[in-house]
């Protein structure tokens, strides 16, 4: 959606042969959102209920879908926002599915055989309850969140230590040195010259690639590792980035 005339991040408007229209996506009406949940939920609700949530949504679909359910589920207290609301989904799920869906998370390619690689046994099984609460869906055998925020919410209702742990078996399940190499920084606890030159050498291949920015990246990463006592080393780390 078109937020306020916000400038286009992909900037197509100057793309070469490309003809862009811009079309600002106003609120869903009060009769568009009794369809909308009257399809996903499987009934309709009051007309009290769907005017506050409405109300509360500011037409915003998936917000309206989120705080129904939680209307639902509440018996009538209305909800919070929607980060909260997807906390509270999140919360709710099995210890061993928030386990692999941090996984999932945190990983550059989400798929049932990565999960595998870093230790899941029967990934599938554990992502069921997931599945049937519509945070995700499995095409091909890849985890894929119903929304951004469901993602965010699966981290953020995760503790910095279970985070660190996921990108340690995250690192055992790499496919590529990079990927490896930026699992082992997020699982660092602190300065570490054998985490910070595997990062230099991912560095260095990127750079390689011409991919300039993630080399960037990767030596800034190198440095923040670097051990406090190794001056000269941060600093070339650092100019490497620059």
């Amino acid at each position: 959606p078109d937020e306020g005339g916000a400038p286009d991040p992909l900037q197509l408007d100057r793309a070469h042969g490309v003809a862009v229209e811009s079309v600002q996506i106003g609120p869903l009406t009060l009769g568009a959102l009794h369809r909308l949940l009257r399809v996903r939920l499987g009934h309709s609700l009051t007309r009290p209920a769907l005017s506050r949530i409405h109300t509360a949504s500011s037409g915003n679909p998936l917000h309206a879908l989120e705080l129904s359910r939680a209307l639902e589920a509440s018996e009538g207290a209305t909800p919070g926002s929607l980060p909260a609301l997807m906390q509270a989904r999140v919360i709710e799920l099995p210890a061993e599915t928030r386990r692999v869906l941090l996984l999932a998370a945190l990983a550059a390619d989400p798929s049932l055989s990565t999960l595998t690689r870093a230790g899941v046994v029967e990934p599938a099984d554990a992502l069921a309850a997931a599945l049937a609460a519509e945070l995700i869906v499995l095409p091909a055998g890849v985890v894929r969140f119903s929304h951004p925020l469901v993602a965010t919410a699966v981290v953020e209702t995760c503790s910095e230590s279970e985070q660190r742990t996921g990108h340690r078996l995250l690192a055992l399940a790499a496919a590529t040195d990079e990927e490896r190499a930026r699992h082992l920084g997020r699982a660092a606890t602190g300065p570490s010259e054998e985490i910070a030159l595997a990062l230099e050498d991912a560095a260095e291949l990127a750079r390689r690639r011409g991919a300039t920015a993630t080399s960037a990246e990767l030596y800034e990463e190198a440095a923040a590792l670097t051990p406090a006592d190794d001056a000269t080393r941060r600093a070339r780390r650092m100019i490497d980035a620059a």
